[in-house]
């Protein structure tokens, strides 16, 4: 799920599907995901309702998670479980669903450990409910998932190892992803169409302009905006397509500790990781694999103190499991502009609905800051950068 997405709905009102892991956190992990520990909520009685007619399970409470929207919840039900339940605001299309549970089935069969989802007792993979209000009619759906053991990799500090590592996970998925295609995913190949967070929708930035506040900062924005329209849109036929997740970041990838022979791995604090699993599936379609890279090199650089490198190491990692044309390479810088630029002028368009959002506020912030970081220098000299630090990973193979 994209960080803003439903950032300022209400929660009850937001819901159009859901999404359950069940989960048997440690007291470490419970105590990092939960913003406020012990506050339980009291206003989700439609949700509680919900959970407890269809899988017959009692809710003892409900906590905020901390996480970059106000719709994820922490369950707790009194056999002492917990479940993670996700509330999203869109994409109630039952053959978008299906999709998306074909694709975690493929991945998990090809050795992605990865959310699967949970068939009812008639074999569906979700169930559809619908509430009343005096105003309106909310529809919702209910998709259970199996839980993937381990801790998120949000919180970790980062490190050039990390990021190898990560471009080489991403790059193995993308590797399986190859052979994975289902109709029922929504396509970012049409432009013009689909969600406002698809790369090819970033000229649709311009109708948020109102929310920018910084003359300076709007001229930014449109400066990457036209560079992504004369350099990437008018070679989206020269660009490998396929599904991608779409959503590779460190909230998504699950990691444990210990050592390992696994070839993600990497080193901090004197403990050593091991990524072991992706999670939300949210935003997987029909793209590009430049597209997927680009997102994910943003949401990194996005927690670096040094933003402009962290694409080398994670290009270097990727491109160890997964190959893009250097015609495409070329195109890269451009797409993680117009990444940061869909997380800094979507989010202001958040905040606006929701200005008390202080993780949301941080995002925004930082994306702000690491578009002036790479305003301030040439496209050129990171690129050059990119290169210079990929070619180190391979002579220290």
């Amino acid at each position: 799920m994209q960080r803003h997405q439903a950032a300022s709905l209400g929660i009850i009102e937001a819901i159009t599907y859901i999404y359950f892991n069940a989960v048997d956190l440690t007291r470490d992990q419970y105590m990092m995901a939960v913003v406020n520990p012990g506050q339980s909520l009291t206003d989700f009685k439609t949700v509680k309702q919900l959970i407890e007619e269809i899988y017959a399970i009692q809710v003892e409470s409900i906590n905020k998670l901390n996480s970059h929207d106000n719709n994820n919840l922490l369950i707790r039900v009194t056999s002492g479980h917990l479940y993670v339940l996700k509330l999203l605001s869109k994409r109630s299309d039952s053959d978008w669903l299906i999709g998306i549970g074909n694709l975690m089935v493929y991945l998990h069969e090809h050795g992605i450990k990865c959310p699967l989802p949970v068939k009812l007792s008639d074999g569906r993979m979700f169930s559809f409910h619908s509430t009343m209000t005096e105003t309106e009619i909310h529809n919702k759906v209910i998709f259970l998932q199996t839980y993937v053991p381990g801790s998120i990799l949000y919180g970790i500090l980062p490190s050039n190892e990390m990021y190898f590592s990560a471009g080489k996970y991403l790059g193995q998925i993308d590797n399986i992803l190859k052979g994975f295609h289902d109709d029922r995913l929504v396509c970012d190949v049409t432009l013009g169409e689909g969600s406002e967070w698809f790369l090819t929708a970033l000229p649709k930035l311009r109708s948020y302009y109102d929310v920018i506040s910084d003359n300076s900062n709007m001229e930014m924005v449109e400066f990457y905006i036209k560079q992504f329209e004369d350099r990437v849109l008018t070679n989206l036929h020269h660009l490998k397509e396929g599904t991608i997740h779409g959503d590779f970041h460190d909230e998504n990838i699950i990691i444990n500790d210990g050592a390992s022979d696994s070839p993600y791995t990497f080193r901090q604090g004197g403990k050593t990781y091991q990524m072991t699993g992706i999670i939300d599936f949210n935003d997987a379609q029909c793209s590009y694999y430049l597209f997927e890279v680009a997102i994910a090199i943003a949401c990194f650089m996005l927690e670096s103190d040094n933003p402009l490198l962290v694409g080398g190491h994670f290009l270097a990692g990727y491109l160890k499991n997964f190959q893009l044309p250097d015609f495409e390479l070329t195109l890269l810088y451009n797409c993680i502009a117009g990444r940061l630029c869909q997380e800094a002028v979507l989010g202001n368009n958040q905040l606006k609905l929701g200005p008390t959002n202080v993780y949301l506020s941080d995002i925004v912030a930082k994306a702000w800051k690491t578009l002036h970081i790479m305003k301030q220098t040439t496209q050129q000299f990171t690129e050059h950068a990119w290169s210079s630090i990929i070619d180190s990973h391979v002579k220290t193979k």
